[in-house]
């Protein structure tokens, strides 16, 4: 199976705080370049958000169907989940914490401050914390987003090319 970012690159245009995000990601974030955590394996967890996404819209065998606003979330949170990430140079506990600093940032930054702005960050901030390794929710107190987030973020190192 080949990844097929032209579908990640387009939703990520045709959202204008999307667009932003994934800008500030760019800009900011200096482990673009791991062996491991890096813009592929981002790139690649929100193929498979965004396949969910889309298979949860047109499959009546789904046990949930995901909205817009919910595909914003996940795409924002896999976006940040390993922002800054330290490449095993400290605790995936510190990893997490950057990564939601960088989110914070982004945030702020796009939209400002505001009580929307704090209920997403809060969101995207738990579901974020799911792909801290060890583990430190258990599968079954798992949201449906913390579920798909580390799924998605397990699913991509079964590529062959995952470390390009």
């Amino acid at each position: 199976m080949k990844l097929d970012f032209d579908k990640v690159f387009k939703y990520i245009i045709e959202n204008a705080e999307l667009n932003k995000a994934f800008q500030y990601y760019t800009e900011h974030c200096n482990s673009l370049t791991l062996p491991y955590h890096n813009l592929n394996h981002t790139l690649g967890m929100i193929y498979h958000i965004i396949c969910i996404y889309e298979n949860s819209r047109r499959r009546d065998d789904y046990t949930f169907k995901l909205e817009i606003g919910d595909l914003h979330i996940l795409i924002l949170s896999a976006l940040f989940h390993d922002f800054n990430h330290s490449g095993g140079r400290f605790s995936d506990e510190v990893n997490i914490h950057n990564a939601k600093e960088g989110l914070k940032s982004c945030l702020n930054s796009i939209y400002g401050e505001s009580d929307e702005i704090k209920y997403l960050y809060s969101v995207c901030s738990l579901t974020i914390e799911a792909t801290q390794y060890p583990y430190i929710i258990e599968d079954n107190d798992l949201s449906l987003y913390q579920r798909i987030l580390r799924e998605c973020d397990i699913l991509i190192a079964l590529y062959d090319d995952y470390i390009t």
